[in-house]
């Protein structure tokens, strides 16, 4: 993850990838067939580790939406906290990935979308409740999370939130 994260992905070589895990390319392919299904992997940990987690934990956490919007934001903090390369790793392959035709611009959209998906959920759940200083209209379409509509609902929502919040908790994660 360090190396992706640090270089990005065509900053980093196969053979950076070996150096790095202490094993020779020929194990690294043994393991994987290539820096792609690699990456993929690293896509796929970032989705289960994190974002199936968050969406556990926030689903399952009692009280109205903006106390789960609270365990949201505790929950975000300590992940990133112990897992800063992870954190940052779909951010960083967005960077380098959305917006060109490459096999994995396919993938970070639909984990894009189901993390939107997930938020606008939420916010649409403390409109429902009454939450927030003012009203939002709920999105009408689908659409990525990059700058859409509904990563500016939910920034709305953790304004509102953190106006109204004095700590964030450090359950654990």
């Amino acid at each position: 993850i360090r190396l992706f994260v640090s270089n990005g992905y065509f900053g980093t070589s196969v053979a950076d990838i070996a150096r790095a895990t202490g094993l020779t390319k020929a194990a690294m392919y043994a393991h994987f067939s290539g820096k792609n299904q690699l990456l993929f992997s690293l896509i796929h940990k970032y989705e289960f580790e994190y974002l199936e987690r968050v969406i556990e934990e926030v689903n399952s956490a009692p009280g109205d939406a903006d106390d789960k919007l609270h365990r949201f934001l505790s929950f975000c903090a300590d992940f990133g906290k112990k897992n800063q390369e992870l954190c940052l790793l779909l951010t960083i392959l967005s960077a380098e990935f959305i917006g060109s035709d490459n096999e994995f611009q396919p993938e970070i959209k639909r984990i894009y979308a189901k993390f939107s998906r997930f938020l606008m959920r939420l916010v649409e759940k403390g409109q429902g409740q009454g939450s927030g200083q003012r009203k939002t209209r709920p999105r009408q379409r689908g659409g990525g999370v990059r700058g859409g509509k509904g990563v500016r609902q939910a920034r709305g929502a953790c304004r509102t939130f953190s106006a109204r919040r004095t700590s964030i908790s450090s359950a654990p994660v």
